[in-house]
């Protein structure tokens, strides 16, 4: 059986973290079989435009904005810029950075860019994405 024939999210948006990746593109074409309207948000623009353009092919609806989760400010302007025109319902905290170092040869900035991305870009992107779907009073 199909997403669709499961659930609809006709008329929702889903803002996606990492959504370009191997993971985050499987979470998109579910989302979007289900009838989502999804968001990437990505530092990189040019890895999402592949995918972004292979998915409106299909007539799926995907964008990108460009935005490191890691950073308040950049979350909070990416809230900002689709707060009143998206109708935001689904969040999926996608974006992962990982080193492939034993823990001896881990570095501190290795460590600490790990935690923004992994922990912290997921925080902000729940503390403001969600005050969104919080205020809807409904997330899926």
């Amino acid at each position: 059986m199909e997403i669709k024939g499961l659930f609809s999210l006709k008329g929702k948006t889903a803002v996606v973290t990492g959504g370009a990746g191997k993971i985050g593109r499987y979470m998109i074409r579910g989302l979007c079989e289900a009838g989502a309207e999804c968001i990437i948000l990505s530092r990189n623009k040019d890895k999402s435009m592949g995918f972004i353009n292979e998915m409106k092919q299909n007539k799926y609806s995907v964008e990108h904005y460009k935005c490191d989760i890691s950073r308040e400010e950049e979350v909070i302007k990416a809230k900002q810029h689709y707060s009143s025109n998206k109708n935001i319902r689904i969040l999926v905290n996608n974006s992962a950075y990982t080193v492939c170092k034993d823990i001896f040869s881990l570095t501190v900035e290795d460590w600490q860019k790990t935690y923004e991305v992994n922990l912290l870009g997921s925080f902000l992107c729940t503390k403001y994405f969600g005050s969104l779907i919080k205020k809807m009073e409904a997330g899926v």
